[in-house]
């Protein structure tokens, strides 16, 4: 029986290490993200903590959305920060408002928020598949 050898993966150049302080805060990035997904259960299961029911979701979204732009931004990633931003401020504005001439500028500020977001997926899918044919 012939050994077959595997193909051996290219060491990929080491990032350089973080310091700690980056690493605690990346932990905590967890917590809104876990606070927003109870809050949005509570509301689902018709738990509320606030008078306003739909403020509790709301505040769900947001914490989740937060979380996503923090972590990103302390990965460093600016471009994926920026579009996780860019939804936040989406969010509020469109479900905290009536006004028309603030909701105009939020769909705006989404549909730019969401483009960052997908140029970001993008851009590491073609790096990764760079990185593959190399």
């Amino acid at each position: 029986m012939s050994k077959r050898s595997l193909p051996k993966s290219k060491s990929k150049s080491a990032s350089p290490s973080q310091p700690g302080w980056v690493k605690l805060a990346l932990a905590l990035t967890l917590v809104p993200l876990v606070a927003g997904i109870v809050f949005i259960i509570l509301w689902a299961i018709d738990v509320y903590l606030w008078p306003d029911p739909l403020a509790q979701a709301l505040i769900g979204v947001l914490f989740i959305l937060f979380s996503f732009a923090a972590n990103n931004a302390l990965q460093r990633k600016w471009i994926a920060a920026g579009g996780w931003g860019l939804l936040s401020l989406a969010d509020l504005l469109l479900l905290t408002t009536l006004d028309l001439r603030l909701q105009i500028p939020a769909i705006v500020a989404g549909f730019a928020g969401a483009g960052l977001l997908l140029f970001e997926v993008v851009r590491t899918m073609a790096k990764m598949a760079q990185e593959n044919k190399s």
